[in-house]
């Protein structure tokens, strides 16, 4: 039993997919279902039915995954302290982050981060907020960042800052008139909104 088949059924769970849990963990979709399949050998329980998609645990796969997320995060804690004493920080970091605030907040630290941090590996993933909450809940990210705030069980959520709302009207339009626009003067057929 390896840590890296722990992170790869974990990763499977997560997305729901071989192929997407590969692709998330930068490797071939062979390499990421042999090394299950060994692990699975290896315990002599079937960890994910794979009949149906998306792909999920089996009740017994549930309890590994779950035994296998304490793991990571015990094999985390003590590279921690090792890096604490030494004066050092070393790893990965997986922050997840939705597409529309990314290109605005990406380039505000990434190059101080990587100036302050030159070991640690910044891995970012662009997702939907479903997905940012998901990920938080199973312990595949480290950190999200989305819209709005949110209160997800056992994890501390903090403001980063606010932005103005803003609406664009046609020069015709009856809300040109005003100067505040109140949600009552909203019509939500008026609304162009972003695809998911």
């Amino acid at each position: 039993m390896t840590i890296t088949q722990l992170e790869y059924i974990i990763a499977v769970q997560t997305y729901g997919s071989f192929s997407e849990a590969a692709s998330k963990c930068l490797v071939t979709q062979p390499t990421l279902s042999m090394q299950i399949q060994k692990l699975e050998s290896e315990l002599g329980a079937i960890i994910f039915r794979r009949d149906k998609y998306p792909i999920n645990p089996t009740d017994i796969g549930t309890k590994i995954i779950e035994q296998a997320k304490h793991i990571i995060k015990e094999k985390e804690r003590l590279n921690v302290i090792i890096q604490t004493e030494k004066g050092e920080f070393v790893g990965s970091f997986k922050a997840a982050i939705i597409p529309t605030i990314s290109s605005y907040l990406l380039p505000m630290f990434l190059g101080n981060f990587t100036k302050k941090y030159p070991n640690i590996e910044l891995i970012i993933d662009e997702v939907t907020t479903d997905e940012v909450i998901s990920g938080l809940g199973k312990r595949y990210f480290d950190i999200g960042i989305i819209a709005l705030r949110s209160s997800i069980d056992n994890v501390i959520s903090e403001s980063l800052y606010y932005e103005p709302i803003v609406a664009f009207v046609p020069s015709d339009h009856k809300l040109m008139k005003k100067s505040k626009i109140n949600q009552d003067d909203l019509n939500v057929n008026d609304f162009l909104l972003l695809k998911e």
